[in-house]
């Protein structure tokens, strides 16, 4: 088959695929196990691979993974977030792979290095190679977050003390790429607030581990939230909070001066 007719009809069977798989229904997604995706998704990109450019088929399949890991993460299913969290967690990874390895590149360039092998993964925390992204970089990924208002939905209304057990990357993120808001840090302090010891202990901890990531300015309005607590409701926890969370503000404080 010559390749005009083959771009053409993978773009066309392609298009019909995407909006199929898009347009799936709640009742569809909860039924959708991680297994039959992973293997729809791939032989998706294998029958791109037929008529389309790398790159495109690159990007489809992002756009597409990146879709599914937020509709699962709307979805009132725990099962179902909790995928939708790791999955999105695992696209953030990548696409911090992708900035660190092209600045890893951009380097060698401005030094006038060969390269002794093509920079494929880097190395995560736990010693794991993570993949980059081939097209979502972190600013595509920033906008999207903000555009779908996930923030909203993994701190808003129904936060769940297990989602939140997971969410402090995507925080961190958001506070990263300048996106985190006061709205944003108001809700994660209101996850906690008349919430039972677990979720309350939970938001602590995401707290503590995010704040140095903290724009200045909100690091300060959050602490004025903390310190709004009247003392004769201080626990040992709340104590123990407290003094965890100024110590790293304050470290990240002198770090930014």
């Amino acid at each position: 088959m010559s390749e005009e007719f083959a771009s053409k009809f993978v773009g066309t069977v392609g298009a019909i695929v995407t909006e199929r798989l898009t347009g799936m229904t709640d009742k569809e997604m909860k039924e959708l196990d991680k297994d039959s995706l992973a293997e729809v998704l791939y032989s998706f990109r294998c029958f791109l691979a037929l008529g389309t450019e790398e790159a495109e088929a690159a990007r489809q399949i992002e756009e597409m993974q990146l879709s599914f890991a937020v509709r699962f993460l709307k979805t009132t299913y725990l099962e179902k977030r909790l995928k939708g969290v790791s999955d999105l967690r695992a696209l953030l990874e990548r696409a911090h792979a992708r900035a660190v390895l092209q600045r890893q590149r951009q380097k060698a360039v401005d030094a006038r290095v060969q390269l002794q092998r093509p920079l494929t993964h880097i190395v995560g925390p736990e010693g794991q190679k993570i993949r980059p992204t081939s097209y979502l970089d972190q600013s595509l990924l920033r906008d999207f977050l903000v555009r779908e208002k996930v923030a909203e939905t993994l701190f808003g209304e129904g936060a769940h003390p297990e989602i939140l057990k997971r969410a402090a990357p995507v925080l961190r993120f958001l506070c990263e790429q300048g996106a985190a808001t006061q709205e944003i840090i108001d809700m994660v302090w209101s996850c906690q607030q008349g919430k039972h010891e677990e979720t309350v202990r939970v938001v602590y901890g995401l707290i503590k581990e995010v704040v140095t990531d903290m724009p200045p300015e909100l690091v300060a309005s959050l602490f004025a939230k903390v310190a709004q607590q009247p003392p004769d409701d201080y626990s040992e926890m709340y104590v123990e909070f407290l003094k965890d969370f100024t110590v790293r503000a304050l470290g990240a404080d002198e770090d930014a001066s």
